[in-house]
């Protein structure tokens, strides 16, 4: 997506843009921007509410390709094991579930699995650079 990497390098200074802290909290953002897009275009039932829907659903799989990339690229060589095997199997799961058009709920509960090792592990590389 190079838009998205253009604009950050833009208006981010590389001295927050090149870190794992950085680079979670924007993972983080996608995921959250992946919840939004896709419960505007999937209804409880699984179904594409409208023509609209159908955009915002393709919106939501392009957030899952974006983080997806942007976890595999600078987050998970920095995290142990445990929490880069989590992660995998989460985006694994995450990106099967968006591809079939599944109810929101089911998403949602990925996603927010996914922030919450990343967010662990960002708060665990903030306090080994202390």
């Amino acid at each position: 997506f190079p838009l998205l990497d253009r604009a950050l390098v833009a208006a981010v200074p590389s001295a927050y843009r090149e870190n794992e802290t950085f680079d979670a909290r924007v993972t983080n953002a996608l995921l959250e921007r992946i919840d939004g897009e896709y419960a505007a275009a999937i209804n409880a039932s699984g179904d594409v509410t409208s023509r609209e829907g159908y955009r915002e659903y393709w919106d939501a799989r392009g957030f899952v390709v974006q983080a997806s990339e942007r976890y595999e690229g600078a987050i998970a060589p920095t995290l142990d094991d445990s929490a880069r095997t989590r992660a995998n199997d989460s985006f694994a799961e995450l990106q099967a579930r968006a591809s079939l058009e599944r109810p929101p709920a089911e998403l949602r509960s990925v996603a927010a699995d996914l922030r919450s090792t990343l967010s662990s592990a960002a708060n665990e590389s903030t306090s080994r650079l202390d």
